[in-house]
């Protein structure tokens, strides 16, 4: 999904926070699988990374890549999206860090929370809606 954003969003400040939000995600999905094979033994399958949104697809039934890429109104529905997958992301750690009885784990989402949040911020600032 940021790869379309990159290619299609018109607002500059999106391409900007867009291309932020690919590092991160891909450096704490690169951490996550490390931290995985750490724990037990074995690397992540590349059909479990899938659904996490690895290849644009973690937005899942909020929003497919093609209604996306067809939109009229590209920036909006891109912002919204992200929005929602983010907040879903830092609740996800949230809980995480609630439950989670291994500390690598429990500790791991406190930056997924730390970076997650100010860009979920920074997308609702770029948000008419939000505004």
């Amino acid at each position: 999904m940021v790869d379309l954003a990159l290619q299609k969003a018109k607002n500059p400040q999106i391409k900007v926070l867009t291309t932020q939000i690919k590092t991160n995600q891909t450096k704490e999905i690169e951490q996550l699988q490390a931290l995985y094979k750490q724990l037990y033994g074995i690397e992540v399958t590349p059909n479990a990374m899938n659904c996490m949104g690895s290849q644009g697809q973690g937005i899942g039934k909020m929003m497919s890549l093609e209604s996306l890429q067809n939109s009229p109104n590209f920036d909006q529905e891109f912002v919204q999206g992200m929005i929602q997958h983010q907040q879903m992301s830092v609740n996800m750690a949230k809980k995480a860090s609630e439950t989670a009885t291994v500390p690598q784990i429990r500790d791991f989402p406190q930056a997924i929370i730390k970076m997650q949040t100010p860009q979920i911020q920074k997308l609702q600032q770029l948000s008419p809606s939000e505004s």
